[in-house]
Parts: structure tokens; C-alpha cells; sequence
């Protein structure tokens, strides 16, 4: 806001606070009427507008979702969304990364062969037979105790060793039965490289580049927390949590109350002793109401300015008690009416604001002032009222055709349904023009173009000979005109 001159003036320091905002001027004693409203004004405001509420406040300082998020600083749901989105195609999350290292094995759980390649530390090694004792005899070798029980002669010997291999001719393992006296012995892999990675495991080196191990993972992981999770109050059980943390800021009620800027309850009642009250009134004469406060006038409409129920009602007084202010505005409407009180005569009511105009049609109806079970029927094609109203000032029409069944004497006239009461301070003579009157009335009498308009809005017809003078002509068999135009003031 563009800064203000200073006020050198009671009335400068009402508008001065008005612009400002702030209306700490309860001290302030008007001098004049004007200087009244203006505190009035000044303390209970005017037309209130939008203003954000302070982020130190708890607020936005914002009147819209994308500036909110702006001034707090933080992301939109679809922003974070697409940042979710983005992190998906490049990065495992955990599930992920747990689902991957679950089909491997982890370097501890591997047996110390798969790191040292050396045959001593392969376990459940097989045993090798040092001596033919240790063999199963599946082929029937004969031993020498069996060769002393039984022996060949040199040309069985011969023969029988003629299909025999010589000792000689054995290798030396037939004899030692040594894996070492093998020869063309197979080349055993003592390291995993010595093998073809035709399964595609994952070397200690892959994973260090590319992942952590679970030791790692789970260091990364002690002392944090989840991304969601709860305190309960008890474990606050040091330091003061500030107020930007929900917290006060303070260690006592004072000093927590001046931190949030509220007042206390003795302060808040003090204040609020020295405000206007608000209270609803029902079946309640405007008259009486001189106590300064807002008001809803329920079923209230003795002295009310549109002359219905229903009203909000603001009272002012001035300092000496002089002068008393009320200030009416018609329930679910923005007619606003203003007067006031001088000694014990009230003023009449002022609509407030600029003209308002309107214009409409009405339904006029034909009222008998006699007995009850006379029917009247219209032309429905020739049945028509229109009214035009700026402020109170009402200028209403109406032309209709009917006829009256079982009349045999004569009975006043009247125009019911009129579209506004009329003014209710006894005055109910009004100048119209009878537009039309054709065998309608008794006598074929012409109105002197006057009407009497009661507080039910019911126009009565009059002629030279007064107040409801003027009767309706005997049934017959043709239809009776009535036409009248003419201005009257509304309540």
C-alpha cells in the first residue's frame, strides 16, 4: 500500500485507519455524526475483502492452489508424480534391489574353496585307496594263499599268462593305485575364473560397482527414519517446540498467547464487554429497538421499513444518547434503509444506495364485497396487469374482462392482487385514470378516478359519493370491462 500522510485530524485518523486496516481507535470519541460512522466503520469495517492469511499465521498468503504451493515452497501432486515417475525408469527402489539379491549369494555364504581354489579345502573329499586290500576283489584276482593251495604246470602257467599282461607292462598306478601315478591327469579349475561363466554370475567386483552389499545397505540404514512415522507427545521431553513447528514458542501461558497473538479469556472478555451485541428479536416493534448492536428482526414488521418481517438491524447511538441510528436491510435482498431518532420522534425510513428500477406483471383479481358463493370467471386472453417501480414510487396497470355468476343485488367493487403494499402511514387515497369501464358497474357510473388502497391491496373503487360508492352491476350475460393506471408509493 502506498503510505499515508499522517492524520492531523480526528476524521484524517478514522479514514487513515479505514486505508490501514487497523481499527485500534475504541478511545476515540466522535464529535459529529460523521465522525460516527466513520468509527464505526473504522472499527467494524466496511465491505470486506479477501485478504490471504500470513504464512507466520498459519495461512498461504495466497487466494489460489498454484500460488499457495509456490510461497510454501513445495510440489504439486502431479509434480511429484512425474519426479516418481522419472526415479521408476532409472533407479531400483528397495523391493527391487531386495528381489535382484535374493537369487544371490552372498560372498560370506560362499564355502572357502569358491574363493581359494585349493583341492585341501574342498570338504567330504573322496578316500583313495594306497593297497589293493582296500579294493573290492570284483574280478576275481586270485590271492597267493589261494595259488598255494592249487598250482598250474609251466604250459598251463603259460597259457593261462599268455592272455595275461605282464607286471611289467602295468603302469605304475595298477601297482601304487595312486592318483598321483595317473598319467594325463585333468587340469581340476582351482579358481572360479579357471571356469566359463556360462550361468552369467555376478563377480564381487560387478556388485561393489554397481551395488551395495547388505552390510553397507544396512549401515546406510541405521539411525534413519521412515519416510512416514509418528511421534507420540511423551517423547518431547526437552526444549520448547516452536511455533512454526505447531508448537508455542513458551514455557507459560502468557508468554504462548503473546507468541500466537491471541488474548486471553479475561482479555477477550474485557474486549468483547465494550462491543455492541448481537441478539434475535422476534415480533419486536422497530421503536423500541435503541440498545446499540446487529440484530435479526424474525417475524418482526410493526414500524419495519418495506412493512414485511425479516430484516437484519443494525443500531448506533450517539455518545450523549441523543441521537439513535438504525439501519435495515430486507432479508435476501440489498434494499437498505436508514433513519433516526431525535428526542422521541423517529425520522421516516430513506432507502439507501442509488435507484433501483423494476419491472413486471401482475395477475389482477376481481373482489366482491358481499356474501359468500358468487363465482366470478375471466377472458384469459384479457386479463393483464403490468407495474414499473423505481425506489418506492410504484406505477401499476391493469385491464381485465370477467363476469360475475348469480349476482341479484348489488355489491361493492374492489381490484385485489395488487404487486406492492402500499404505503402504510394513512395515506390510501391515490389518483388513477379509469381506463375502461364498460358494463361493468351499476349505472353504467364512470369512476372519478380515485382509488382507496388498504393495507391488504385491495383497491376500492370511488365515486362522487365516497368510500366504496361504487357497485357492481346485476349478472348478465355479456362480459364487464375494468382498466386503471396510475402511480402509488409502496411500503
Amino acid at each position: 500500500m502506498t503510505n499515508l500522510p499522517e492524520p492531523v485530524s480526528r476524521q484524517d485518523k478514522l479514514l487513515h485507519n479505514i486505508a490501514d486496516e487497523t481499527p485500534s481507535i475504541e478511545d476515540l470519541v466522535p464529535n459529529c455524526r460523521e465522525e460516527v460512522y466513520l468509527k464505526y466503520i473504522a472499527i467494524n469495517g466496511a465491505a470486506k475483502k479477501e485478504i490471504p492469511l500470513k504464512i507466520e499465521h498459519g495461512g498461504t498468503e495466497a487466494i489460489n492452489s498454484g500460488q499457495a504451493r509456490e510461497n510454501l515452497g513445495v510440489y504439486s501432486k502431479s509434480e511429484v508424480d512425474t519426479m516418481v515417475s522419472e526415479l521408476s525408469e532409472n533407479y531400483y527402489n528397495k523391493a527391487q534391489t531386495d528381489n535382484l539379491l535374493n537369487s544371490k549369494a552372498n560372498t560370506n555364504d560362499l564355502s572357502q574353496v569358491a574363493t581359494s581354489g585349493q583341492y585341501s579345502d574342498l570338504s567330504g573329499l573322496p578316500s583313495i585307496p594306497s593297497k589293493t586290500s582296500d579294493l573290492t576283489n570284483d574280478s576275481n584276482f586270485i590271492s597267493s594263499s589261494e595259488l598255494s593251495e592249487s598250482y598250474y604246470n609251466k604250459i598251463q602257467t603259460d597259457n593261462l599268462l599268455n592272455s595275461k599282461a605282464n607286471t611289467n607292462d602295468l603302469s605304475q598306478v595298477a601297482i601304487s593305485g595312486q592318483y598321483s601315478d595317473l598319467s594325463g591327469l585333468p587340469n581340476i579349475p582351482s579358481k572360479t575364473s579357471d571356469l566359463i561363466n556360462d550361468s552369467n554370475f555376478v563377480s564381487s567386483s560387478d556388485l561393489s560397482e554397481s551395488y551395495y552389499n547388505k552390510i553397507q545397505i544396512d549401515n546406510f540404514l541405521t539411525n534413519k527414519a521412515n519416510s512416514s512415522h509418528e511421534h507420540s507427545a511423551n517423547d518431547i521431553t526437552s526444549g520448547t517446540l516452536p511455533v512454526n513447528r505447531g508448537g508455542t514458542g513458551a514455557t507459560t501461558e502468557s508468554n504462548a498467547r503473546s507468541n500466537l497473538s491471541v488474548y486471553s479469556k479475561s482479555e477477550t472478555d474485557t474486549l468483547l464487554s465494550s462491543k455492541a451485541p448481537y441478539e434475535v428479536k422476534s415480533s419486536t416493534d422497530f421503536n423500541s429497538m435503541t440498545t446499540p448492536g446487529l440484530y435479526t428482526m424474525r417475524s418482526s414488521s410493526t414500524n419495519s421499513p418495506s412493512g414485511g418481517s425479516y430484516h437484519s438491524l443494525i443500531v448506533l447511538k450517539s455518545d450523549t444518547g441523543n441521537y439513535v441510528q438504525q439501519l435495515a436491510v430486507k432479508e435476501s435482498t440489498t434494499q437498505m434503509y436508514l433513519r433516526y431518532l431525535s428526542g422521541s420522534n423517529w425520522s421516516d425510513w430513506s432507502q439507501v444506495g442509488s435507484s433501483s428500477s423494476e419491472f413486471g406483471t401482475w395477475t389482477p383479481t376481481i373482489g366482491i364485497e358481499g356474501p359468500s358463493g358468487l363465482t366470478v370467471s375471466y377472458d384469459g386472453g384479457y386479463r393483464y396487469g403490468i407495474y414499473y417501480t423505481v425506489n418506492r414510487l410504484v406505477y401499476v396497470s391493469c385491464h381485465i374482462k370477467f363476469q360475475i355468476t348469480s349476482l341479484t343485488t348489488s355489491y361493492y367493487a374492489s381490484i385485489y392482487n395488487l404487486p406492492f403494499i402500499p404505503r402504510g402511514d394513512g395515506i390510501d387515497r391515490v389518483s388513477l385514470n379509469c381506463t375502461e369501464c364498460l358494463n361493468a358497474l351499476e349505472n353504467n357510473v364512470i369512476p372519478r378516478g380515485h382509488l382507496v388502497i388498504n393495507q391488504d391491496s385491495h383497491i376500492h373503487l370511488q365515486n362522487e359519493g365516497g368510500y366504496m360508492a361504487v357497485k357492481w352491476k346485476t349478472a348478465g350475460s355479456d362480459y364487464q370491462y375494468l382498466g386503471f393506471s396510475g402511480c402509488y408509493l409502496k411500503s
